[in-house]
């Protein structure tokens, strides 16, 4: 199964979720079930990627109607984004037609196009980190790009969902987690750097153009007063990073003393001017000016498409949207699993501590009452851990697990779904704790519900064989699987 997406995909679904009615959602929860098991999004690890393959292909007519208008405001977007490009590029042609301009009698200043094409881009990135640091919340308020997409996007949105009208203009529509969140705004800094990386692009093919079809002079004029010696160290400094590769993109002493220009001396252009010069603009600009703005443009990519995947799995819709998937995924054994730790009966687990941690992986919150009078011992504390928490949120709440059996000598109990395999991060949860709790156990205790108690023994062996594979991973027999305290909870998701 293919379950790789492209960031447009990503953010398409991104948008459709935000505008998604939860109502919609639940009145096909059986349908949900049932896509899930058909297309077995259970062996997709990553929950996200379920959320996208669900949203993707999903056939019910409230989702096509969705992402029809996701498509619609992604494409918003895109125009803006677009419309941005052509402007900036042109910016840059026309700039450039100016700053290349040569009639035969004044030769093109290097040090204006190096500013125009290569320190106010870097000026600009340097004061955008600046504030940046210093106002990390609430410079949108008075950045344009930000607030021009903001306003586009709040504009196609209520054309779309006239019945939000009310809570776009008075600032509700934050509870969506779209007008105001963070995939936006790196967004939008993603497309900043496409228009520099435009605007640049525009200038270097002027300047191609120019050299390629006419006879450009270069020279170089301040009214201040700059020795050529000066202007020499700069250009070596400048020039490192080729040095070696395209030496003669390198300017030596001479060019420069040679290309000096002074327009009161009236000095005869042939011996003031020279086309040298070009070899080394061109670079200068391209690894200076362009450069830097395609790796944030790749950076700014990446924290996109992370910031996407983050949001999408804290949505309490893509929670419950999971939940349906996993509903009728029942897992069956892995043969090589199986085949190595056949089915056999079990070493009764050592006997309890008086005391006891509890966690409930992927349970619904209303659970605890019934887990806790199953533990059979004073229960310390009772904690919910989900495939959806944030890795922060799970490190403090494993920190608090780890402290309590530490320090009381207890027990932890971990109650799961049968009918879900371990998956690798509820693996890695309790290889960290066990390591971490000396000799006190831990015992996986499963969870059903009425539909599954026929499934009980097909999920078993495959569960055995986990917890075996588990502790030979941990060099000891910590982990115990408890089939026979089965819990039957009917509203165990």
């Amino acid at each position: 199964m293919n379950h790789k997406f492209s960031i447009n995909q990503k953010l398409k679904t991104y948008i459709g979720l935000s505008l998604l009615n939860e109502d919609e959602v639940d009145s096909q929860k059986e349908q949900i079930a049932d896509f899930g098991s058909k297309y077995e999004l259970h062996k997709i690890d990553d929950n996200s990627d379920r959320i996208y393959y669900w949203y993707k292909n999903f056939p019910a007519q409230f989702i096509k109607e969705n992402s029809k208008k996701s498509n619609e405001i992604e494409g918003t977007l895109k125009s803006v984004a677009t419309l941005g490009i052509i402007i900036a590029f042109l910016v840059g042609v026309i700039i450039a037609s100016f700053i290349f301009s040569y009639d035969g009698t004044v030769p093109i200043n290097v040090l204006s196009v190096i500013t125009f094409f290569v320190v106010i881009p870097l000026l600009l990135l340097l004061i955008s980190f600046i504030i940046q640091a210093v106002y990390p919340k609430g410079i949108e308020e008075y950045y344009t790009p930000i607030n021009f997409l903001k306003r586009k996007v709040t504009d196609k949105i209520t054309s779309l969902y006239p019945n939000l009208k009310d809570d776009v203009h008075s600032g509700k529509l934050n509870e969506f987690n779209l007008v105001d969140s963070k995939p936006l705004k790196l967004y939008v800094n993603k497309v900043i750097q496409i228009l520099t990386i435009a605007y640049i692009s525009g200038a270097l093919c002027w300047m191609l153009l120019n050299v390629t079809t006419t006879d450009l002079a270069f020279s170089w004029s301040s009214t201040l007063n700059v020795e050529a010696d000066n202007i020499y160290k700069i250009t070596s400094v400048i020039s490192k990073p080729w040095e070696s590769i395209f030496p003669t993109a390198v300017i030596n002493h001479e060019t420069i003393e040679q290309t000096q220009f002074y327009r009161a001396e009236n000095a005869d252009l042939i011996e003031r001017s020279s086309g040298e010069w070009w070899s080394f603009i061109f670079l200068t600009i391209f690894v200076y000016g362009l450069t830097p703005r395609l790796l944030l443009y790749g950076f700014y990519n990446w924290k996109l498409r992370g910031a996407i995947d983050s949001q999408i799995t804290d949505k309490e819709i893509s929670n419950t949207v999971i939940n349906y998937l996993q509903k009728r995924s029942v897992h069956t054994p892995d043969k090589d699993v199986i085949q190595k730790y056949p089915d056999r009966k079990i070493t009764e687990p050592p006997p309890y501590e008086n005391s006891s941690c509890i966690i409930a992986w992927n349970l619904s919150d209303h659970s605890e009452e019934k887990l806790r009078s199953n533990a059979q011992s004073n229960v310390l504390k009772f904690i919910n851990l989900s495939n959806l928490d944030g890795q922060s949120k799970l490190t403090d709440k494993i920190k608090t697990i780890i402290s309590l059996i530490t320090n009381n000598k207890s027990d932890l109990i971990v109650y799961v779904k049968y009918w879900e395999s371990m998956n690798k991060r509820l693996e890695n949860i309790l290889k960290i704790i066990a390591n971490e709790i000396g000799s006190s156990k831990i015992f996986i205790r499963p969870v059903y519900d009425s539909e599954d108690e026929g499934e009980l023994k097909k999920n078993k062996t495959n569960w055995r064989a986990r917890v075996d594979l588990l502790n030979n991973s941990l060099g000891k027999k910590i982990v115990f699987f408890e089939h026979a305290n089965a819990v039957k909870l009917k509203d165990a998701i």
